[in-house]
């Protein structure tokens, strides 16, 4: 399963800064992610693992993807 987000701001220069905070935030979510147990703790993992962040112009682009057996793995 893929998840695109796509924020579009005034300048350019709003979007680099946008992008370096969502940096941070990735990168303090990695705490976060070791207070999670069991299937939670492995879907939170892998989107963030697989969490791209791309800054083209005044856009800041967030992707990622996770396999749907761990998604489906929560609903039951």
């Amino acid at each position: 399963v893929s998840v695109v987000i796509v924020a579009r701001t005034e300048t350019p220069a709003a979007a680099k800064n946008l992008g370096d905070t969502v940096t941070g935030l990735k990168q303090l979510a990695g705490f976060a992610i070791l207070q999670m147990t069991g299937q939670k703790k492995a879907l939170a993992e892998s989107a963030l693992s697989n969490l791209k962040i791309n800054v083209r112009a005044n856009e800041l682009e967030l992707r990622t993807q996770v396999a749907a057996a761990n998604i489906a793995s929560l609903m039951k």
